[in-house]
């Protein structure tokens, strides 16, 4: 038998199967998961194709977006008054903080409270102030030459690393403020 055209109505990546007696089964097991029957199935597909369900760390961020897509939520009053006060301490409001505890949760990323953010800023200023005298402390030991060399030349490279820190802790903080779209949507 061949293959029978795909129809105009149908997605590329969409697969449709007949469960037949499975169907009622297979909705009852989802609803008893909390998963979307499309959801469920996608898991299993990953974890037969790929071994274990992919990790929080298999997701890669590509590049900003902004949010469009609303879910409501319902929780407990205890759970309103800890989420209130967490997100409070943390300096976001309660949405702000649900969705950086989402994008955490997907991206294996960080995401920081504006006292966070604060305190890293603040540090990366006093890494590049360091980082400056580092290289003033190089460009001394440079002009005694002979073993003054080999110290500017480890300067340099402990200014580099710093350097290099200080990119690292502002991509993370960039990324922190960011609207993500997930590898693999």
């Amino acid at each position: 038998m061949g293959d029978l055209p795909t129809p105009k109505w149908r997605r590329p990546r969409q697969i449709t199967v007949d469960l037949r007696g499975l169907h009622e089964p297979w909705l009852a097991w989802c609803k008893a998961q909390s998963l979307k029957p499309s959801d469920a199935v996608r898991r299993a597909i990953a974890k037969l194709v790929s071994g274990p369900v992919p990790a929080q760390s298999s997701l890669m961020v590509l590049v900003a977006e902004r949010p469009t897509i609303r879910h409501e939520i319902a929780l407990t009053a205890s759970e309103q008054g800890r989420v209130a006060a967490m997100a409070e301490a943390d300096g976001l409001s309660i949405t702000k903080w649900i969705v950086a505890l989402i994008r955490a949760r997907l991206t294996g990323t960080a995401q920081f409270g504006q006292e966070e953010l604060e305190a890293l800023a603040q540090s990366n200023l006093q890494m590049l102030a360091i980082g400056r005298n580092l290289n003033a402390l190089a460009k001394a030991a440079n002009m005694r030459g002979g073993a003054g060399a080999q110290e500017a030349r480890d300067i340099r490279d402990l200014e580099a690393e710093i350097r290099s820190h200080v990119a690292k802790v502002s991509n993370l903080m960039t990324g922190n403020a960011a609207r993500w779209r997930l590898h693999g949507e």
